[in-house]
């Protein structure tokens, strides 16, 4: 099949799966085409022909081994949507600015160290993904995709965002977790609109107040990073459906529990609250609680600190609204209030505690896909 010419007589070419070594001369000379597909084939380049499908739309390219892009293909002017996944490509052309017209790029798992400043022309784009590449920064021309919606950085070497992010007005969902970010920029709270923050395996100490104008937020995920304490401010995000916070090692309990009325589960999974924090608390007077709601407290880190006695000072307004207490280490002491009759309490012993781990996040997944019916 590495050899097949063949000439489309429709406005579709699916060549998926055909082992095409090159792009039949047929299909380069089919100026009527709108979508073609190549997924999944041996293509190590593309000829500069490309650039005569002036009418092309979609263009499938998944799964082959192209390591560079012609600058010819900067003449698909009409392209909307444009797939590269799993590819070797390491750069792209500057001629990738006159695709004005593209609302979808995939680009995940490629090589890519660094996009071109000219990325910031395509004015229509509203799903970017390039999740999986060796991107150890942004240009700031990635402020000027005023229609974006959907932005997937996740498995990079990111360490910084630039401030021009915050001019993403449109975007409802951003990944950017397994990275280096160690901050993020203040005017990330200008994402009015989103909806979906997932920032988890980075290397954040600290979230900017400005976190607490992002009031549309539904889910955000803090796992893994090495928080120390959370801003005040985002106790103003009362849509706030999943806040994860496992696995941050170092995360103080704050003094304040923000009214979150639409919760439904608090994922807390390492909260270091120790004994010498107890006056700071008691001193601030009861806890305003309106998470009537919540469902879960998920503990499991297998040595929260040092300690003793550290969950017994957890506020009992709290443990009142708790109807389930998930933990993964027996060792870990049980505070008296959580023996409500309201609470059921499982206690998996140690080798089991991976697998704990597994079914709580297949639960989140299947609860996600709930909420979001």
């Amino acid at each position: 099949m590495g050899n097949v010419e063949f000439i489309p007589r429709d406005k579709t070419n699916d060549l998926s799966e055909c082992s095409l070594t090159h792009i039949p001369k047929g299909v380069l000379h089919s100026y009527f085409l709108e979508a073609l597909v190549l997924t999944k084939n041996r293509l190590t380049s593309l000829p500069k022909e490309i650039g005569n499908l002036t009418n092309l739309k979609t263009l499938w390219l998944n799964n082959n081994q192209l390591a560079h892009l012609p600058k010819e293909i900067g003449n698909l002017v009409t392209l909307e949507v444009l797939r590269l996944r799993e590819n070797p490509l390491t750069s792209l052309p500057e001629e990738i600015r006159n695709l004005t017209n593209l609302t979808q790029l995939n680009l995940g798992y490629n090589d890519l160290t660094h996009l071109p400043p000219e990325i910031g022309n395509l004015s229509h784009l509203e799903y970017l993904f390039l999740d999986n590449n060796e991107l150890i920064s942004l240009s700031k021309e990635i402020g000027n995709l005023s229609h974006l919606k959907y932005l997937n950085l996740r498995q990079n070497s990111l360490s910084c965002l630039p401030k021009e992010i915050g001019n993403l007005s449109m975007l409802e969902e951003i990944h950017l977790d397994h990275n280096q970010l160690t901050c993020l920029p203040k005017e990330f709270g200008n994402l009015a609109n989103l909806r979906r923050l997932d920032i988890q395996w980075n290397k954040l100490t600290c979230l900017p107040k400005e976190f607490g104008k992002l009031s549309y937020l539904l889910f955000l995920e803090l796992g893994q990073n090495k928080l120390i304490c959370l801003p005040r401010e985002i106790g103003n995000l009362s849509h706030l459906k999943i806040l994860g916070l496992y696995g941050n090692r170092t995360l103080l309990y704050p003094p304040w529990i923000p009214e979150y009325k639409n919760h439904t589960n608090y994922a807390l999974d390492t909260i270091n609250y120790c004994r010498e924090h107890e006056d700071t608390v008691s001193k601030g007077g009861r806890f305003n609680v309106t998470w009537d709601s919540l469902k879960l407290l998920y503990i499991a880190q297998r040595d929260i600190d040092n300690c003793s006695n550290n969950f017994a000072i957890l506020p009992i307004e709290i443990l009142w609204t708790i109807h389930e207490y998930v933990i993964s280490d027996p060792y870990v002491p049980i505070p008296k209030s959580l023996r409500q009759k309201r609470l059921k309490y499982f206690e998996p012993i140690n080798r089991f505690a991976p697998i704990a781990f597994i079914l709580f996040y297949v639960f989140l997944s299947l609860y996600y896909a709930y909420i979001s019916t």
